[in-house]
């Protein structure tokens, strides 16, 4: 956890520490805690809405450069 987070500090751009945070909410310690089960999901739903964004995001940067590419 203490990795993935530090990734995710070390780059907030990059989305693939959002995935695996949200994973690690939903699957690891929702499970742990049971008591603190919503609050870990909502951790977990926020983690994997970063993540759909920032990819989106890479998506559509690449396919400009493609755009761009053809352009040229």
């Amino acid at each position: 956890m203490k990795a993935i987070e530090k990734a995710r500090d070390l780059d907030p751009d990059y989305p693939e520490p959002y995935s695996w945070l949200s994973v690690l909410y939903k699957s690891v310690l929702a499970k742990l805690e049971p008591e603190k089960e919503a609050r870990y999901n909502a951790e977990a739903d926020k983690n994997a809405e970063r993540f759909k964004e920032l990819r989106t995001r890479i998506l559509e940067k690449k396919k400009l450069e493609e755009e761009l590419k053809k352009v040229k």
